[in-house]
């Protein structure tokens, strides 16, 4: 089950304190808003948009209708009715800037507030398994209006027969708009980034304890369908070392390994959803009594 995460961030528009002005009504009256790109939701599948095809009188074909699906905001998290999909996306509510980020997806969020205008940067990676088959993505803008209505429109796709280790490809959607406030123009960019990366499938996970003469004090296999939050390393540590099991394209079996000393405060470990993306697990160390190298 897909699970969503909210991450809201306070904006401070110093913009018009700095300034020393202040909007009147009638200004915002008269300044046409236009729609901003703020993300995008990430399909497997097209999307079905409510849009008509009427025949004009000399047979040609017109589309009838906006060709949006607008969301649902009466919920904790935005859902637009009918889709189902990996949200990247940032919205606004009066001065609060809130994300919406799917497990899958690691997500960073830049937002720049200056005299010129506001611009969004908003970049993540999508991690399916490496695993025989067509993999197909739809990368779905999604536009936030100015009377803070988000709607969806359909997007670009892509599709791999097979998705492959080292084989990245990034999508990226670029946005400017203007607007003159008080005789003054203030820009508006927006830049989403997507890149989907493959990643083998974990099979096991382990962690052996080790002192400070290089000997394993304990080995613990981790459940990789459920978890910890938290670990706790046995007294008298001085590193552990992450043993994470997957199999190559050939069948063989991989094992890589990572040393976490006591300046490591978590480590991930890779989970297997059950729609085929791969989901990081982070997990902090708990150290209680380590042994420090002189």
């Amino acid at each position: 089950m897909k699970r969503m995460s909210k991450i809201a961030l306070l904006v401070a528009l110093c913009i018009l304190v700095l300034s020393g002005c202040a909007l009147a009504r009638a200004d915002l009256q008269d300044v046409a808003l236009s729609d901003r790109l703020v993300g995008v939701l990430v399909t497997t599948q097209t999307i079905d948009l409510p849009m008509d095809v009427e025949i004009n009188p000399d047979g040609s074909l017109k589309a009838v209708g906006e060709g949006r699906i607008y969301a649902d905001l009466s919920g904790e998290h935005p859902v637009f009715p009918g889709v189902e999909g990996m949200a990247l996306f940032t919205y606004r509510q009066d001065e609060t800037s809130i994300m919406e980020g799917d497990d899958a997806i690691r997500a960073k969020m830049h937002i720049t507030v200056s005299d010129e205008g506001e611009s969004l940067d908003l970049s993540g990676t999508l991690y399916p398994a490496v695993r025989p088959g067509e993999v197909k993505f739809f990368f779905n803008p999604v536009h936030q209006t100015a009377s803070g209505e988000l709607y969806l429109v359909s997007g670009e796709g892509y599709m791999t027969d097979d998705p492959m280790l080292g084989t990245a490809f990034t999508q990226t959607m670029e946005e400017t708009t203007t607007r003159v406030v008080n005789g003054k123009n203030e820009t508006f960019s927006t830049k989403i980034s997507l890149t989907v990366d493959a990643r083998r499938v974990p099979e096991a996970c382990a962690l052996l304890y080790m002192d400070g003469e290089d000997k394993v004090i304990e080995r613990q296999s981790l459940a990789l369908n459920s978890l910890p939050n938290s670990l706790t390393v046995p007294d008298g540590c001085a590193y552990i070392i992450r043993e994470v099991t997957t199999r190559d394209e050939a069948g063989e079996t991989v094992t890589e390994r990572e040393i976490l000393d006591p300046s490591s405060a978590t480590f991930e470990v890779d989970t297997l959803r059950g729609d085929g993306m791969i989901v990081p697990k982070t997990i902090e160390i708990v150290w209680t009594n380590p042994v420090i190298p002189a």
